[in-house]
């Protein structure tokens, strides 16, 4: 346990520029929900678990994540050890190719794809429990 905040610590202290604070990524979500709502759009949250990674990796994780990312992508602290990527106007089948895609880069990188896991929000649509953290 203490291994894994001082990684932490070490992680926030190094990452690369344009990664957003929890509270950011909090507020972006947010209206990403409401434009979502009043377009009738659905949208993709994915969050990585890095609180295991070593610095280096952590660092070379991220890279690969602004390599790939859209205009309209944003990139950020979801929680402490977690890093999502919000995937505007991307429902399940765009959240999928994006995985596709940032495996086949980060397999070139010589990384893995840590734990992963995907969230949808349906726009106006009827939301199923689970879909979307509050």
């Amino acid at each position: 346990m203490l291994m894994a905040t001082i990684r932490s610590r070490a992680r926030r202290k190094t990452a690369p520029p344009g990664l957003l604070q929890k509270d950011e990524l909090s507020r972006l979500l947010f209206r990403e929900r409401e434009r979502a709502d009043r377009n009738h759009h659905a949208f993709s949250l994915v969050v990585f678990e890095v609180g295991d990674m070593k610095v280096s990796v952590f660092r070379e994780f991220v890279k690969v994540l602004m390599e790939r990312r859209r205009s309209t992508d944003e990139i950020g602290w979801f929680e402490s050890n977690q890093l999502g990527v919000i995937l505007a106007e991307s429902g399940a089948s765009g959240a999928d190719a994006y995985l596709g895609d940032l495996r086949e880069k980060l397999t070139d990188s010589g990384l893995e794809m840590p734990e992963t896991r995907v969230f949808m929000y349906k726009g106006n649509l009827e939301e199923t429990p689970g879909d979307m953290p509050s």
